[in-house]
Parts: C-alpha cells; sequence; structure tokens
C-alpha cells in the first residue's frame, strides 16, 4: 500500500522579499537557481553576435547594398530568427 502525501510530509518556508536588499535577493536567486547564470550569458553572447553582425548585413541588404536573394541572404535570416527566437 503506497503512503499519500499529505500537508505534514512536507515543509514550505516563504520569504519575505521586500525586506531583503538587491543583493541578498540576487544571491538567494543565484543559490535557487545556479542554471540562470550560465543561460543569461549564453543568450547575451548570441544577443551581440546578432546585433553586431547579423543585423548590419540585413540593414545591408534591404538597402540595396547586398543582395537579398539567394542562399546567402536565406541563411543569414534564418541565423537572425534562430538566435531571437
Amino acid at each position: 500500500m503506497q503512503k499519500s502525501a499529505t500537508k505534514a510530509d512536507s515543509t514550505t518556508v516563504l520569504l519575505d522579499l521586500s525586506r531583503m536588499s538587491r543583493k541578498e535577493r540576487a544571491r538567494q536567486f543565484a543559490a535557487e537557481a545556479p542554471e540562470f547564470g550560465p543561460i543569461a550569458a549564453d543568450f547575451a553572447a548570441k544577443l551581440h553576435h546578432a546585433e553586431e553582425k547579423l543585423a548590419p548585413v540585413i540593414r545591408l541588404m534591404e538597402e540595396g547594398k547586398l543582395p537579398a536573394e539567394g542562399k546567402a541572404a536565406d541563411f543569414i535570416r534564418t541565423k537572425l530568427q534562430v538566435v531571437l527566437k
């Protein structure tokens, strides 16, 4: 026979974040979600690549200074979409 979980089986501790300093809240968040830092850093790097490398090429294609059709243009557009999603 399996035992079902009840309120008595678990304990939840709630923190009052409004009384914590910004530094304390950041420390608490980092402790509870250690995977967030690397994910945010990866996203920032991809966003930087999109802003610095891909967006200027798209702009030149829109201005007619680079071909807007073809495999290279399709690749740039697709890569930008993938990075931004």
